[in-house]
């Protein structure tokens, strides 16, 4: 059967998809609108499967921060141009709102959460890769809670237009909400990977331990001192890659523990998270 331009173009508007690939659906379901519909929909997760192995090296970082929540997801596109396109970055505002509005604990329970529209988040996901043609998934999600009678603020920075993004939740007095700013802000530049030593991974220590050793090996310096130059590099360590003992990078004679102490001498950062793109 023959389809007329003006069919396409209404379900072009109502699916986003290609022209002929909407007029190959129309013809399919035979001028049913609402049958080509779902079979644009059924075409689209097939193409997602198709496409799920491929690199996805770019995407938007968004976070949302309410009374007792916070909440960051990343959505992982193949290309700069798509991350940049307005389609894209409203499809992943709408999603950002959506999670927010369910809070699912963990990115599992993200994807299996049940859009109003009936498709699971997973579903639409595969959708809009039917839409735009590239890879699309919710790659990382971190949702931080503030438990009943818990007295902390969370805070949340982005950077770079959605390429970095930030949250931290912090123990303390009502007044935490510009330090904590200030400190996820921080996190999104400096890029620690613990709160503090305790909070290192075990694993890294003895790996960071171990290249130390070998690359003093062939030194000839006696034990105690070799000990005592491996103290001073480990510690040097901490200081890169702890958020507590790091240099605030808006004030450098200040690490952020101080920070902290000048907002509130009884604060304590509890949890952080860090998403990137790339």
């Amino acid at each position: 059967m023959s389809v007329s331009a003006k069919e396409v173009k209404d379900l072009r508007d109502k699916t986003k998809a290609g022209f002929l690939d909407c007029k190959n659906a129309l013809v399919e379901a035979n001028g049913d609108m609402e049958q080509a519909i779902k079979i644009l929909r059924e075409k689209g997760i097939a193409k997602a499967g198709k496409k799920s192995e491929r690199t996805t090296k770019e995407g938007l970082v968004l976070s949302r921060v309410g009374k007792n929540y916070g909440l960051l997801i990343k959505v992982s596109c193949e290309t700069d141009f798509v991350s940049r396109n307005e389609d894209f970055q409203k499809f992943v505002e709408n999603l950002s709102d959506f999670l927010e509005k369910e809070k699912p604990r963990n990115l599992e329970e993200a994807l299996k959460v049940k859009h109003p529209e009936g498709s699971s988040v997973e579903d639409l996901l595969k959708q809009k890769v039917g839409e735009i043609g590239e890879n699309i998934h919710l790659s990382e999600y971190k949702l931080l809670l503030i438990k009943e009678g818990e007295n902390a603020t969370i805070s949340s920075y982005i950077h770079m237009g959605g390429k970095v993004g930030a949250l931290v939740k912090i123990q303390g007095s009502n007044e935490l909400a510009e330090v904590g700013k200030d400190i996820a802000m921080h996190i999104a530049a400096a890029k620690p990977q613990a709160i503090d030593s305790d909070s290192l991974d075990s694993k890294l220590l003895e790996s960071e331990k171990e290249i130390l050793l070998k690359q003093m090996a062939d030194s000839g310096k006696p034990p105690e001192i070799l000990e005592k130059i491996i103290d001073g590099k480990m510690k040097k360590f901490f200081e890169e890659s702890c958020l507590l003992h790091q240099e605030f990078i808006k004030n450098p004679d200040l690490c952020i523990s101080d920070l902290l102490k000048q907002a509130d001498s009884k604060a304590k950062i509890l949890a952080f998270s860090l998403m990137e793109i790339g």
